[in-house]
């Protein structure tokens, strides 16, 4: 508590009350006044002795934990740490008019980094809370009795011997599935031996890069993006280019063509339809402009299809595979998007020898993925489930993606926008640029059972951002309704307060 009475706030200041409690922690940190692994005051401490709000001292402590200079221990509190980062986040080039990869540091996702992201999980599954920026489907759509059907059938019908171990390339029953299904969309194969059965698309993701690249390497990346896939570069000491993406797609001008040319990307990592977090979906145009640039670089594009089949529409724009034949491309999927999310059984679609590339990487970290779920998913594409499915669960999403436009056009703050996704399950909204940012009402919607996913989280240094995801199949009319309510209130206040200074 002593070092409490020696933070001053001045409410006359022009300056906000976090830079002001940030700058003060900063300053006893490196003079040595906040001895190196010294306890903090918490949270509720800090804000009841200052008279603040508790997002100005979350935010003070997160921006000095980005900084290094304060670490999190879940369960203990917020700690000084040792030394202070010696590098930013984004390590930029200083030469002028020149855009350099992002040399991303594994210290910058540090477990307070995953908590923030996954912690959460816990409480919407036993406190109720409102999962408005969820990232999982929604459970009142898994196929429950078709599951049981099909898994009772396996155990019935299976011998011992075909729940043990399988080829680490996965069931070949499953896999000739697969090819069959693919080649119905024009992702031609020779066979089975060009598919890989994966414990979902995060592993085929992390073997495509493992196969595909060394440390050093520039991969270019969608941004915003899945946020664990910064970690997952960051690890492997790859260097990241942004692709900048809005709801229009991916902003392929003429200075983003010359840095493709100057830096040469190793990998392109595209999800062309039903972007997460935007929802948005890449114009054919587009594609042909991606595969262009690949074969030019001697790039690969790596291809996530999580979403297939969500499509809201009767028209389909062929998948980047489709339009090459694999040359350049690699295809992931997987089924947690439309079975369940935790059906872990994904595949990776790629030439022959990329096969039996990642086929060795997996084989060090598992010798097989499991066998009953493989055996499952197999049976219900077998008996032709997988299309009555999804023709249904898209009708369900599509009307939930119109109940939450006409909720956001009653409620939302004037002045926000936010797109209508052709399919998937994200909405990308933005609140208007002179209010604040999703993250500094992030803590006090928590508090109050709803949690966002702030657009803070799906950039590779957390820059802020006006926009919020929003998961439009999890929404729940009344329940949807009081959380939109509760989250553009507290906006409100925020802004209100924010004005007045």
């Amino acid at each position: 508590m002593s070092l409490i009475s020696t933070i001053m706030v001045d409410r006359s200041s022009p300056k906000p009350l976090t830079q002001q409690i940030y700058e003060q922690l900063e300053l006893a940190i490196k003079n040595g006044q906040i001895l190196f692994g010294s306890r903090l005051p918490s949270i509720r401490d800090l804000s009841l002795q200052l008279k603040v709000n508790k997002i100005a001292a979350v935010t003070a402590y997160e921006r000095l934990c980005d900084e290094g200079l304060v670490v999190s221990r879940p369960g203990s509190g917020f700690f000084a740490a040792q030394k202070a980062r010696k590098t930013p986040l984004a390590a930029t080039s200083q030469t002028a008019n020149l855009v350099a990869p992002i040399a991303l540091e594994p210290s910058q996702f540090s477990s307070q980094w995953f908590n923030r992201r996954f912690l959460p999980l816990d409480a919407v599954k036993h406190e109720s809370h409102a999962p408005l920026g969820g990232s999982h489907a929604p459970a009142d759509q898994i196929p429950f009795d078709e599951l049981r059907s099909a898994a009772r059938h396996v155990l019935m019908e299976s011998s011992a011997l075909n729940l043990t171990y399988e080829h680490p390339q996965g069931l070949l029953e499953l896999r000739e599935r697969i090819a069959g299904e693919l080649e119905i969309r024009n992702i031609l194969l020779t066979g089975s031996s060009q598919v890989l059965i994966t414990s979902g698309a995060l592993q085929a993701l992390n073997l495509a890069l493992n196969a595909l690249c060394q440390p050093g390497d520039t991969v270019a990346v969608e941004v915003p993006s899945l946020s664990l896939l910064f970690p997952i570069l960051a690890r492997r000491k790859l260097k990241l280019l942004e692709m900048n993406r809005d709801f229009e797609g991916i902003n392929l001008t003429s200075e983003l063509e010359n840095d493709f040319k100057r830096l040469k990307p190793k990998v392109f990592v595209v999800t062309p339809d039903f972007h997460n977090p935007t929802g948005g979906t890449l114009s054919l145009v587009q594609r042909h402009k991606l595969l262009r640039y690949a074969e030019e670089l001697g790039s690969m594009i790596i291809e996530l299809d999580v979403f297939h089949g969500l499509q809201f529409g009767d028209t389909i724009t062929p998948p980047i595979s489709a339009l090459d034949g694999l040359k350049n491309t690699i295809h992931i999927s997987s089924y947690s998007k439309t079975l369940a999310s935790g059906l872990r059984i994904g595949h990776i679609a790629a030439s022959q020898e990329l096969i039996q590339k990642m086929t060795e990487i997996k084989t060090l970290s598992e010798i097989s993925g499991s066998s009953l779920d493989q055996s499952i998913v197999s049976e219900l594409l077998k008996r032709g489930f997988m299309r009555k499915h999804l023709l249904k669960v898209r009708d369900v999403y599509r009307g939930r993606r119109d109940t939450l436009n006409a909720m956001l056009r009653k409620l939302s703050p004037q002045g926000s926008q936010w797109n209508m996704p052709e399919g998937g399950l994200f909405m990308w909204f933005a609140f208007p640029e002179q209010g604040p940012v999703p993250s500094e009402i992030d803590a006090w919607a928590l508090d109050r059972k709803v949690l966002l996913a702030p657009g803070c989280l799906f950039y590779p240094e957390g820059r802020a951002s006006h926009h919020m995801r929003i998961n439009y199949a999890l929404l729940e009319p009344v329940t949807t309704y009081r959380a939109l309510e509760t989250v553009f209130g507290l906006w409100r206040a925020a802004a209100s307060r924010r004005w007045k200074k």
